[in-house]
């Protein structure tokens, strides 16, 4: 619903109500000089909320106090208190079932709120109210639409809500993509949509803004998130291998990038738990994985130091968080040569990382333990 048109007069409109000031006291330490429009849209504001008055007006009344001030939450749930009372009304709903209402509502008046939202948004790209009103506005109509233990969208309409849904989140990444209200919100869509094929959907997404932007972390998470679909179980070992690989020829790219070897070292870790659990093909699996991470790391690592060195210097540009991630697989595969080899490489950060050398130097101290117990 869009506010009232300027020829609109707010005293005409509201005749019938006594506007209420705002009360700051007999001696305000600082008043705020507020645009007359401002104060008289509030004024009235007030007074249908003590009213509590849900209706046509009133909802038109909010859009225009949220042109004033996108960040006004207490507008936004009067706003959508308005639309649930309208929706159930004319569907003839019992009050307090606001969540059944707000499902019913037709597609216009749900596509007037999104474009408002939407307006309200571009300049406010991380305004917290604003991407609340929207999972407010979707998430009845995902609960009502979603079937069976997975949640998968059964209604044609509702999945092209979620796709337009998407679309919008994606532009707002595309302006910012480290945007945690956005990501935070389309995680939060994908995960109540539940789908495998949009599972797919996303990590290739997420595979687009790394393809722009390899050092996004925000979209290395994405694709850890979209892979585990929004989990936190383990990935099977089939996915475990793409998704190692898959971060290893991230690391290729730009090995000084620290997002692909903490995402290869996270994928590593996770399958590691079956060596805990005591299960002997996983744990084969996870030994072999750790073993052919470190492999391609050696060879990354050996391109690495040919291309970087060059022919007037034979010294080797460091590049920490390759050994790092080296350090993190040696120490992952726990026998004493391989906990010595993490120790000496820790050793060698001390001084190559100097910033971080206490760090390191607990590192060494750790691995050289570990080496000592398992012997």
């Amino acid at each position: 619903m869009s506010s009232f048109g300027e020829e609109e007069k707010l005293a005409v409109i509201f005749a019938d109500v006594t506007p209420i000031e705002q009360n700051d006291g007999e001696h305000p330490v600082c008043s705020i000089d507020y645009s007359p429009v401002f104060v008289e849209s509030m004024n009235y504001l007030r007074a249908m909320l003590k009213a509590d008055e849900r209706s046509e007006r009133a909802l038109q009344l909010t859009a225009q106090c949220l042109q004033l001030n996108p960040a006004n939450y207490t507008v936004w749930h009067f706003r959508r208190r308005c639309l649930y009372a309208l929706a159930s009304s004319s569907l003839n709903h019992e009050d307090g079932k606001e969540e059944e209402a707000i499902s019913c509502l037709d597609d216009d008046t749900l596509e007037r709120d999104f474009q408002l939202a939407s307006r309200l948004g571009g300049p406010n790209p991380k305004n917290y109210q604003i991407w609340y009103h929207r999972r407010a506005l979707l998430e009845p109509i995902l609960m009502t639409a979603n079937t069976g233990t997975e949640g998968t969208a059964n209604n044609t309409n509702v999945t092209d809500k979620i796709a337009k849904e998407l679309s919008y989140v994606a532009t707002v990444l595309q302006k910012d993509g480290k945007n945690y209200h956005a990501w935070s919100h389309r995680q939060w869509l994908v995960r109540s949509a539940n789908t495998d094929a949009l599972w797919e959907e996303e990590k290739e997404f997420a595979n687009e803004l790394l393809m722009y932007d390899p050092r996004n972390n925000s979209a290395w998470n994405q694709r850890f998130f979209a892979a585990h679909h929004g989990t936190k179980n383990p990935l099977s070992a089939a996915d475990a291998w793409k998704e190692a690989h898959y971060a290893i020829r991230g690391a290729a790219v730009d090995p000084y990038n620290e997002s692909p070897w903490r995402y290869l070292i996270g994928i590593v870790k996770e399958q590691t738990r079956a060596i805990d659990l005591g299960n002997e093909m996983q744990k084969a699996a996870a030994i072999e994985l750790i073993q052919e991470c470190e492999t391609e790391l050696v060879k990354l690592q050996e391109v690495f130091e040919t291309t970087t060195t060059s022919e007037h210097s034979t010294s080797v540009p460091d590049c920490v968080n390759l050994t790092s991630a080296h350090i993190d697989l040696l120490e992952l595969k726990g026998n004493p040569t391989s906990l010595d080899m993490a120790a000496d490489l820790a050793h060698d950060l001390i001084t190559r990382d100097a910033i971080r050398r206490k760090y390191w130097a607990w590192r060494e101290e750790e691995c050289r333990a570990s080496s000592v117990e398992t012997s």
